[in-house]
């Protein structure tokens, strides 16, 4: 036998009280679960940034490469 039934046995609580404890209860695991949830989004937010940081860091390096190589290759089509 659960707690509630044992108050609502004894009469310490009634009716009302326990359907108002179980909605409040209900309503703790409703707002805990959409702060987990938020939290995930946040975190992939965070993620999917970090990653596009990272994709446009590689593309201005291969730009520069690029330039590098293209500066080398006139250098030498110039001096033959």
């Amino acid at each position: 036998m659960s707690l509630r039934e044992q108050l609502l046995k004894s009469g310490l609580a009634s009716k009302q009280q326990a359907k108002k404890a179980d909605r409040e209860a209900k309503k703790r695991q409703h707002e805990a679960l959409l702060a987990k949830r938020e939290g995930e989004a946040e975190a992939q937010d965070r993620i999917s940034k970090e990653i596009a940081d990272q994709v446009l860091a590689q593309q201005e390096a291969d730009r520069e490469r690029n330039r590098q190589l293209e500066e080398e290759r006139r250098s030498r089509e110039g001096g033959a």
